[in-house]
């Protein structure tokens, strides 16, 4: 699966058609981007979400106006199962006229290291761990983690797409170490970011699934593209 990152997201659209000879072209964040044709828009909405969160930026995470998902084909809750979605929510998203499905996000069960390599959770249960997220939603990655049934004693969280430093993990390593945690567990993400960097404890991530709620709504969706 060729991955291709680019400034413009056109372009490396047609570097992937014409280079790589593929069938589907998958684009994160790519909503706003008029200038490439979609055969299928799908917008994730936090199940947590409130007004706070749904004003233009700088003052909240909008790009642009709500009204704008009536372009979208599929509108799906993320995080059904961990947020109840918001009356806030519900309210408004009632008036748009297009297909909601919720998903679930839900531990797997395996934890991989920084080579990539599998193991069973079960090293973690019962044990003190110390959670390292910088993801958009840190609380939900906590909230997943706890059906993990090991003994949260500490939590460090960044935002969204941190770069991070080797203070930060210095001072992540002492935290960690003066509450007793025996691991550190991080997301899929973040591992990525931070695997070249030395760790004293035993680091790992936490695998997540996904599943959707009707899952025929998904999978209609996009096999109809082929039909």
């Amino acid at each position: 699966i060729p991955i291709i990152v680019g400034k413009s997201k056109y372009d490396s659209g047609l570097k992937m058609m014409t280079e790589f000879n593929t069938d589907v072209i998958i684009i994160d964040d790519g909503f706003q981007h008029r200038s490439l044709h979609r055969d299928l828009d799908i917008v994730l909405v936090n199940s947590k979400d409130t007004s706070k969160e749904h004003r233009p930026v700088p003052l909240g995470a909008l790009r642009e106006n709500l009204s704008s998902l009536k372009r979208a084909d599929l509108i799906i809750y993320t995080k059904s199962n961990i947020h109840n979605i918001s009356d806030y929510l519900t309210n408004i998203l009632n008036h748009i006229k297009i297909n909601k499905i919720k998903s679930s996000i839900d531990i797997d069960d395996k934890l991989i290291d920084s080579n990539n390599k599998e193991i069973n959770i079960d090293i973690i249960r019962s044990k003190n761990v110390y959670l390292l997220s910088g993801v958009g939603d840190n609380e939900g990655f906590k909230k997943t983690v706890e059906k993990a049934e090991c003994n949260i004693l500490g939590h460090k969280n960044f935002v969204d797409h941190h770069n991070y430093e080797a203070k930060d993990i210095k001072n992540v390593h002492q935290e960690a170490i003066k509450v007793d945690a025996k691991y550190l567990i991080t997301t899929e993400k973040d591992i990525i970011k931070i695997k070249d960097f030395e760790f004293e404890l035993p680091l790992y991530a936490i695998k997540m699934k996904l599943t959707f709620h009707p899952e025929d709504e998904m999978k209609n969706k996009i096999e109809s593209l082929f039909s």
